[in-house]
């Protein structure tokens, strides 16, 4: 059933406080068309390292962080495996040996999900020929796939893999993947899908367990949904669904926050050519949580968002909106905005625009991740272009 309550926003802009675009650093362009950054610590050493599947170069690239002192240099890279149209690319333990590899999801004509099997020895990480790569056989020719993450449904070390594709054939599911043979995991279809945004794993209910969260931009099932985990170990095919926000509209990437400090769950997605929506969570009605959806619209002059996210930039103490874009030939690709987040939609709201890349150069931005990389105290910007084939970059921070 779907119980969600929509307001309008009347947006005032306030001139910007930020009067030129942050620094850029390069990680990593050595390849073209790179398509999303996932982060974790594969090797141990207590820093974030980032995935990246580059579309146009067909290479799946691991960016290990360096020490602080050399973080502004570019990022030591290793080509992990070498495949077709990658869309994505994530970590996941799939062989249940306690090293994280990489798994990616590919599109196009190919079709088809790879394992990317890290060696067991971390110091051998930064070399290519120490990794493996596996076509996981039950995915090829499936459908075009444009998602994943690693979840655990059951007790097993080893990560079930959470998937997602794109029409025809679109859906979402999850692959069982066994230590013994991870390439020969079986496909479990959850539901149909248009065409898949985002996959995520959080407590939406309040009830101490996680549950499957998800955007679909396309087709009859356009919607940010949720589906609650029942913790009776049953097949998520048959968790009870709902809708979070987004109905009908071509919802982009989602990411989940505590828009207003009540201690639940909220979402924060853009709407392709819409305005920017806050997904509320106003706690359970009949055992589902019920979601307010605030609009905020989009500022003048900047691409279309692809993605945002809720966070303190500029350390005031409250929460910023950060957004990425896509179409944004001579226009602001990433910026944030700063202002109150509203209760409801009854009032008019002020922020103000602040860019971060500027508008000279990049055209197609990706996800967005948020990481204090230069351990001054405040968030630093990663997120990566694949039109002006900026390629893996972070944005440094001016605020300290």
């Amino acid at each position: 059933m779907l119980r969600n309550v929509a307001f309008g926003v009347l947006l005032v802009w306030a001139a910007s406080a930020s009067a030129e675009p942050w620094k850029m650093h390069v990680i990593d362009n050595s390849s073209r068309g790179a398509d999303g950054v996932k982060l974790a610590d594969i090797n141990g050493d207590g820093r974030l390292d980032i995935a990246t599947g580059w579309e146009e170069g067909g290479r799946i690239g691991l960016c290990l962080q360096p020490p602080v002192h050399r973080i502004r240099e570019a990022w030591p890279s290793v080509t992990v495996g070498k495949v077709k149209s990658p869309e994505d690319a994530f970590f996941a333990d799939v062989n249940g040996d306690g090293q994280l590899d990489l798994v990616s999801c590919c599109e196009g004509k190919e079709q088809a999900i790879y394992l990317h099997l890290a060696p067991a020895d971390p110091k051998r990480i930064p070399h290519a020929s120490a990794w493996k790569t596996e076509l996981l056989t039950d995915s090829r020719d499936k459908t075009r796939w444009m998602f994943g993450t690693a979840v655990n449904f059951d007790a097993d070390p080893a990560s079930e893999l959470f998937c997602g594709s794109k029409n025809p054939h679109g859906q979402i599911g999850w692959y069982d993947i066994s230590a013994d043979d991870p390439s020969a995991a079986r496909w479990h279809p959850i539901g149909p899908a248009g065409w898949i945004m985002s996959l995520l794993q959080v407590d939406v209910d309040g009830d101490g367990d996680l549950d499957l969260v998800y955007s679909d931009r396309k087709d009859a099932r356009r919607a940010c949904w949720f589906r609650l985990n029942p913790r009776d170990g049953s097949d998520p095919a048959g968790w009870a669904e709902g809708v979070i926000g987004g109905k009908d509209s071509e919802v982009m990437f989602l990411s989940a926050a505590d828009a207003n400090a009540d201690g639940r769950i909220d979402f924060v997605c853009p709407i392709k050519g819409g305005s920017f929506e806050i997904y509320l969570n106003r706690g359970l009605c009949d055992s589902e949580p019920i979601f307010e959806t605030v609009r905020i619209a989009f500022p003048e002059k900047t691409g279309t968002a692809k993605c945002a996210k809720l966070a303190d930039l500029n350390l005031d103490g409250q929460l910023d909106l950060v957004a990425s874009c896509e179409h944004a030939e001579r226009k602001y690709g990433v910026f944030w905005m700063s202002g109150q987040i509203p209760e409801s939609g009854e009032e008019p709201v002020r922020f103000a625009f602040h860019e971060i890349s500027g508008n000279e150069h990049g055209v197609k931005y990706d996800l967005v991740e948020l990481l204090d990389l230069d351990a001054d105290g405040d968030l630093d910007l990663i997120t990566c272009e694949e039109r002006d084939n900026l390629g893996v970059i972070w944005y440094e921070n001016p605020t300290r």
